[in-house]
């Protein structure tokens, strides 16, 4: 087995075993008795390796902790493994391990008498780096295994993970993904991270897959924006049998014309793949300004008498163009519920939505010299009604979609967009992950966990040095309660939390408050019925003890309630973050509501968010990054400040779609102006 004894030490204990046994006919009952010693163990390691076992997703490992003064040598010989196959199955390894790591074995590969030679055997692990953000939820949901599972990998993280932490995730293969082609029913998709001197070219050679498959598995990547330590998804051994290489008819030289240049960009600059320019090249190992390649001129059918393999002659780089689009069509897909009279609240706040993005058509018209289509469609309140919707021919030919706000309709515009190559904009539904597996769909509304974290860290930064006095309903479960663990476990002050029988009062503050002290008092529910209970009584203290120094920390769903509380928040001092705000006060505001009634002759409705300011502020951005780009976004988009919204959209992984990561802090300070603090 090759993963344990050199077939030629065997044959060499053979060899001294059968010159014995010639030699000392009487020696030989010992022998026999210690052959049967020395060799059922290596009978045995050739079957299983002699370490526990762990259940890791749906895989068995075989796991073996790293000892003091183990390097990978020791641990080759200890364990009877090539030191091949240790960084085969743990590539994390090819850094150096310490005492404490694990290396993991998957034990059908490890008790398989013979491991098959025809397939790319995928890594037991791979690693993820933490970015800003993130948490164990986010990281387990992106890579679709257990948090249990993470922290089982890395006990480190059972407490939370920060950013830069580095992570070993378990390999969880996933069904292929079909990219406009039909992969093979026993493909599958596993993950790699990508390492130093990683290229598309040998991770492609690695995993017998071709580069073009890697690109359609994610679109966040190229051969530019190949990044040390980002995941890509892999679907192992999918090249498919090629046909015969075409003729090379002669070979140009080409002059490398910047440092930015990869082997990959000049091949399909040249219609060529890689791996043809790399053979022509075999003495060119790095690509820097001024370097001469030879490009072969590929043809696919030369007569013999016309292959010439020594003409050289310098050309310029011939970069492919797509042919542009003719026209920018884009459509909303929103419940205008046209057959109900009278008219719903719903359907009037999506037509007011209507009305602004075709404000924002008008704004952005000057900057393309294209028609700029825009098709609206009525949703009503059925998948049936999306489906016929999407059957019409028209509907492929669009760069974009809005979609509307039921999620089994979301779901059917989503496939849709996926499969036919389509941006597919979510404006309205908070609570969704479709994102995560579909590289066409933008998330405008930061999710939750993201959310939370950038929440922590901004107060940490504002209000590091306070003391924290969190205040709850007695019987009342916080509904808020994943960011209050967060915050609580994320503090490194005092912390105090107060469970309230009824309504609070100043002579409970006193038994919290002191003077000589800054205080952040955080509510551990955001309803009405919380706020209003506790309101009263941190407005009267705040006026009775200017001495003491707090400030009230709120939740999204108060920007609902301004209209009754806003002298409360500023007498409080109060902070309150959320994903919009619009404030009235503002020139911006004032201006986009004086031409909304211009145009349409009524005023914009009562509701928070206001729908006319968010068709304005998506379309704003949206059509901007349309017409700059085509429907080809980059996996980064540069921030847009709007009236009431903030879009700082990125992919949330090289395979995923775009979620949007601007929250707001709305600060009522006590002289009654409010800031707005962008994050």
């Amino acid at each position: 087995n090759e993963y344990l004894i050199p077939k030629s030490d065997v044959y060499i204990l053979f060899f001294y075993y059968f010159c014995a046994i010639i030699r000392n006919y009487g020696f030989m009952k010992r022998l026999l008795l210690f052959s049967c010693l020395f060799f059922l163990p290596l009978i045995s390691w050739a079957k299983t390796l002699n370490l526990p076992t762990q259940v890791i997703g749906n895989t068995e490992f075989f796991v073996y902790s790293v000892q003091k003064k183990d390097n990978i040598y020791s641990v080759s010989t200890k364990l009877k493994v090539s030191k091949d196959d240790i960084l085969k199955y743990n590539p994390h390894a090819a850094d150096g391990i310490k005492p404490g790591d694990k290396l993991f074995f998957p034990v059908n590969d490890f008790t398989d008498e013979e491991a098959s030679n025809n397939n790319v055997v995928s890594p037991a692990t791979f690693t993820h780096t933490v970015g800003k953000g993130e948490s164990l939820y986010g990281i387990s949901k992106l890579y679709n295994v257990s948090i249990d599972d993470i922290v089982s990998l890395n006990p480190h993280a059972r407490d939370g993970v920060r950013q830069g932490d580095v992570l070993e995730i378990p390999q969880m293969k996933v069904e292929s993904v079909s990219i406009n082609e039909t992969p093979t029913p026993s493909s599958s998709i596993i993950f790699h991270t990508i390492k130093k001197g990683d290229t598309l070219y040998n991770v492609a050679n690695k995993y017998s897959t071709s580069i073009e498959r890697i690109l359609e598995l994610n679109p966040g990547i190229s051969a530019q924006n190949f990044k040390l330590n980002e995941v890509i998804r892999i679907e192992p051994n999918s090249m498919t049998e090629e046909a015969p290489e075409p003729t090379v008819a002669r070979f140009y030289t080409y002059r490398v014309s910047s440092n930015s240049e990869t082997f990959y960009s000049i091949a399909k600059a040249h219609n060529i793949s890689e791996k043809q320019l790399v053979d022509a090249n075999p003495d060119v190992k790095v690509l820097k300004k001024g370097v001469y390649l030879y490009i072969p001129e590929i043809e696919n059918s030369v007569a013999e008498s016309e292959v010439v393999t020594d003409v050289v002659t310098e050309v310029d780089s011939v970069a492919v163009v797509e042919e542009p689009a003719t026209s920018i069509d884009v459509a909303l897909i929103l419940p205008f519920m046209l057959n109900e009279n009278p008219v719903k609240k719903q359907a009037q706040l999506y037509t007011e939505f209507y009305k602004g993005f075709l404000m924002a058509v008008d704004s952005v018209k000057y900057k393309v010299d294209k028609p700029l289509n825009i098709y609206a469609f009525d949703s009503y309140d059925s998948v049936d009604s999306i489906k016929s919707i999407l059957s019409n021919p028209v509907m492929k030919e669009m760069e974009l979609i809005f979609a509307p706000d039921d999620v089994r309709q979301l779901e059917v515009v989503s496939d849709f967009g996926k499969e036919n190559g389509i941006k597919v904009v979510n404006t309205f539904i908070i609570k969704n992950e479709m994102y995560s597996e579909n590289a066409e769909l933008m998330q405008m509304n930061i999710p939750h966990t993201l959310m939370y974290s950038k929440v922590v860290e901004e107060i940490k930064e504002l209000f590091g040095n306070r003391h924290f006095i969190f205040i709850g309903m007695e019987g009342d479960e916080a509904n808020d309660k994943e960011l209050v663990k967060e915050l609580s476990h994320s503090l490194d002050t005092d912390t105090v939390t107060v469970r309230l029988e009824s309504s609070l009062t100043t002579e409970i503050l006193d038994n919290y408050i002191k003077p000589e002290y800054n205080y952040v008092i955080v509510p551990t529910n955001s309803n009405r019925k919380t706020l209003s209970k506790i309101n009263v009584a941190l407005k009267r203290y705040k006026a009775e003890h200017p001495e003491c120094d707090f400030v009230l920390m709120g939740y999204p769903e108060w920007i609902t309630m301004q209209n009754d509380y806003k002298d409360t928040f500023h007498a409080i001092d109060t902070y309150i973050y959320s994903r919009f705000y619009a404030d009235t006060e503002s020139l911006d505001y004032r201006l986009f509501e004086y031409h909304f009634k211009k145009w349409y002759g009524s005023s914009l409705l009562n509701a928070a968010p206001v729908f006319g300011i968010l068709g304005f502020d998506s379309g704003m951005f949206i059509l901007s990054n349309l017409i700059m780009n085509g429907n080809k976004f980059p996996s980064s988009m540069e921030r847009y400040e709007g009236i009431q919204n903030d879009w700082e959209m990125e992919r949330v992984s090289n395979w995923g779609g775009y979620i949007n990561k601007a929250v707001y802090f709305i600060h009522f300070d006590t002289t009654g102006a409010v800031k707005i603090i962008r994050k």
